[in-house]
């Protein structure tokens, strides 16, 4: 008797954890859907003109998308910090490279897209531009 009680809870406990890893990955197919959205807003609001006439439009589009960030977070969705930070090819995709006396090797010195978590775990990496020194005359670009 003991032995079906036990059997009892541990499918329980199963069902829970595939119900909500199912739940998980729904949300996660979702969340890929939207970011391009979301990247449509951050996009539109770097180019916004310092007009006095648009500036009410240009409020009522940042509350939008606020709003919408504000949804996301609310999901357990995290932006991946980048820049400044060291390249992490587990959060971050080099999509170029940029010549720096001021920068150490494999820093991200700009991001090109936003990458974002969910669950802890990678959705999407940050597409980023990482720094490699200049190599002095008779240096080999491997050391």
């Amino acid at each position: 008797m003991q032995r079906v009680q036990a059997d009892f809870v541990n499918y329980r406990r199963r069902m829970e954890e595939e119900r909500t890893a199912l739940q998980e990955r729904a949300n996660e197919s979702l969340v890929l859907r939207l970011l391009p959205v979301l990247d449509d807003y951050e996009r539109a609001l770097q180019y916004v003109p310092d007009v006095e006439e648009f500036r009410p439009w240009t409020a009522g589009v940042e509350l939008v998308y606020r709003n919408f960030r504000g949804i996301l977070e609310s999901f357990g969705v995290t932006q991946i910090q980048a820049l400044g930070m060291s390249f992490d090819p587990m959060e971050h995709e080099s999509v170029s490279y940029q010549l720096s006396d001021d920068h150490e090797d494999g820093m991200v010195m700009s991001v090109v897209r936003e990458g974002y978590k969910l669950y802890g775990r990678v959705l999407r990496p940050a597409q980023v531009t990482v720094s490699r020194r200049n190599n002095k005359a008779g240096e080999s670009p491997n050391t």
